[in-house]
């Protein structure tokens, strides 16, 4: 019993790291979009993969267009 509680308590403690850490990225990336496209809507950044907002990232560092940025999601 205890090992299964202790088994239940890691894996909740990875998830809630990894989950942190998809949100601290997303907030990166947000931050970053804002400071390149001051006036464009951000709502379209929410609740992405891990995989888009690495993806995003890298456009963004590449000064790709906006167009570009959004064919990430398919918008």
């Amino acid at each position: 019993m205890k090992k299964e509680l202790d088994a239940q308590l890691a894996e909740a403690k990875i998830k809630v790291a990894v989950e942190a850490e998809i949100k601290a990225k997303a907030e990166f990336v947000l931050k970053l979009f804002k400071s390149k496209y001051l006036n464009e809507e951000t709502k379209w950044l929410e609740d992405l993969t891990e995989y888009q907002y690495d993806q995003i990232f890298k456009k963004l560092i590449e000064d790709a267009s906006l167009e570009e940025i959004k064919k990430i999601i398919g918008d």
